[in-house]
Parts: C-alpha cells; structure tokens; sequence
C-alpha cells in the first residue's frame, strides 16, 4: 500500500469510528448480540491475563475508553491512545461519568507514529488495531516506547479460509437476508485485513519480541453467526473453553487471535 492510499486508509477509518463513537460502547459491549458478547468476552479474557501493579500501560486504539474502568482499577498509569478525536471524547465523558479515581490520561495519536520517546512504557495493549494500519511501521513504534523486558499484548482477526469461502459464495445473497432479518447491515469501505496466527507472530518475532503465550478467541462463523446469533453464543459458550488454547484446532476456526510477547532486551 502506498502513500497515497494509506492516508485515504487512515482517513476513512478516522470517519468510520468518528461516526459510530456515541453509540460504539452500547453496541459492542451491552446489547444482548453475538457481536456484542464477542466484544465482552475478548475484553474480560485479556484483563484476566493482566496483573495489578503500578506498571505506565499504554492501551491503543482504546475507543469509547471500553477498558478505561477496569485498566485503571488494576493500579496502572493509564494512557488511552485513538486515532479518532470523537472516540476520546466519549472515553473522557464515560470516564468522568464512572467516577474512576485514578483517571487515565487520553490522548488522540496514531500507532504509526506515536507520540512518545524511547522506552516509555512496561506494558502496551493492542486490540483490533493493527490490522487497519501499516503493520511493520505500527509494531516498530510500540517496539520503541515499550520498555526493554515490557509485555504487549495484540487482538487481530484471522483469516478463516472457510468461513471466508462461505462469504465468497454466499455474499450476492447478504442484502436479502439482512433485509428478511430486519437486521442492520454495517457497511465498512476500509481494509480491514485478517492474519494467519503465525503469520502474526513471525511478524512480531522478526521485530524484536518473543512469544510468552497466545489464545484462540471466537469460533462461530458465518452463515451461522449471521443466520442464528442466539444459538451461535451458545455454542461459542459450550466450545470456547476446550479451543481457547488448542494450537491444532483452535487456530483453524477461530476469528480472533491473541498474542501476548515481551520485548528482547
């Protein structure tokens, strides 16, 4: 991707969540929707792998502050980066609105340059982020503020050669079956590219960090995921636990891919 059509990239991603910042919380997190119980279940499972101390922690792409609470609640000096001015307003407002007492401090940036010297951080969170950016220019910066020895942890989708065949195949179909479900269809016109998970890690090895453990994360996909959500977080229920770790199968089916490594000193 060159230069020119990375900025229209990071342009229309920048309108994207800009348009959808007021209602992103209530729509990823709350509402009783497989999308929304996807969302849940990735923020609970990485704030289980998170230690209480008074560790600076830079979380990227922090949206409507989703994690701000229960970040801060852990003892961290807290910074909340996004790319979108009006995601981190809506941070600051629900901040101020859950009364945290160790307020975060929010900041807007971009992951390709962030705004911070060398060495500035024991701990960077990336979730759903690296996949809409320059990958390799993205990893160098946060490889340049964390601290030697410091942990990141990375969210990226995957990419699910049957789930994407089944798209290929069934997508002239998708208008027709939003329409009969009466169901809102959320049109995304940016990159939003999928990973292999050693794809992922070979990319991040390469730069400097080593792998210390990895989880497989949402296994329901389309049709199914679109035709039954109820059923489907049912079933997600009943499998997650047996495939949250299975490198065999695990990393075929699911949708999300969670790495967490530590930097080389």
């Amino acid at each position: 991707m060159n230069m020119e059509k990375r900025e229209i990239q990071k342009e229309k991603v920048i309108r994207f969540f800009d348009i959808c910042a007021t209602t992103y919380y209530k729509k990823r997190y709350i509402e009783p929707t497989l999308e929304a119980y996807n969302f849940r279940t990735r923020k609970n499972l990485v704030l289980s792998i998170l230690k209480k101390n008074n560790w600076r922690v830079l979380n990227i792409g922090c949206g409507s502050g989703v994690m701000s609470k229960e970040l801060s609640q852990k003892g961290y000096n807290l910074v909340e980066l996004d790319i979108s001015k009006k995601m981190i307003k809506e941070a600051i407002k629900k901040s101020k609105q859950s009364k945290i007492k160790n307020m975060p401090l929010f900041l807007v940036g971009d992951i390709e340059n962030l705004c911070f010297s060398d060495s500035q951080f024991e701990e960077i969170i990336c979730l759903g982020t690296l996949q809409l950016v320059n990958d390799k220019k993205a990893i160098k910066e946060m490889y340049r503020v964390l601290k030697p020895g410091g942990t990141i942890i990375v969210a990226v989708p995957t990419k699910m050669i049957i789930s994407s065949f089944l798209k290929w195949i069934i997508s002239p179909l998708k208008p027709l079956i939003y329409m009969v479900m009466k169901k809102e269809r959320i049109v995304i016109n940016f990159k939003n590219r999928g990973y292999n998970p050693w794809q992922l890690d070979k990319l991040l090895i390469k730069n400097g960090f080593k792998k210390v453990d990895c989880f497989y994360h949402h296994f329901v996909f389309f049709p199914l995921d679109e035709l039954f959500p109820l059923f489907s977080i049912k079933l997600d229920k009943k499998i997650r636990k047996t495939l949250l770790k299975s490198k065999l199968v695990g990393s075929l089916l699911c949708k999300t891919y969670i790495v967490k490594l530590i930097k080389i000193k």
